[in-house]
């Protein structure tokens, strides 16, 4: 499936520590978007999981902020996080999840917060879409 490289704040390149992008060019599968600001209807950010997170008592926790600055040196928002994932739920966390954000500064990341031990092999995607996704995960 193609996406948009402007829309994508992780590529679904498999990480096992964590990641915390500040730079608009692609590092570790992850990038700081140029977002201008978002409308007074926000912008819809899904994470979609699409291999089993595997390890020794992983977790995976994802945060979005954004900031004025692209480098993320100052003033930064948070502006939510998405549920966090382990090896112990059912399917091992594959899904997917959307988060509506809203914010007046011009830059979106996502920071990926790897606890426990993480093993290569799990497969993150997480992108700006249109709308929550209401089809079956595949």
């Amino acid at each position: 499936m193609a996406r948009d490289a402007n829309l994508i704040l992780h590529d679904g390149t498999t990480f096992t520590s964590t990641i915390t992008p500040n730079s608009l060019t692609r590092s570790g599968g992850s990038a700081v978007l140029d977002i201008g600001k978002t409308g007074m209807e926000g912008l819809w950010v899904q994470m979609a999981i699409t291999t089993a997170v595997a390890g020794s008592s992983p977790t995976v926790d994802i945060k979005l902020q954004a900031s004025s600055s692209a480098t993320f040196a100052s003033d930064i928002e948070d502006l939510g996080a998405f549920k966090q994932v382990t090896d112990t739920v059912p399917g091992a966390g594959l899904g997917r999840w959307e988060k509506q954000i809203t914010t007046k500064r011009r830059y979106l990341r996502a920071v990926i917060t790897v606890g426990g031990t993480l093993t290569t092999g799990s497969v993150f995607w997480i992108h700006v879409v249109s709308g929550p996704n209401r089809d079956s995960v595949a």
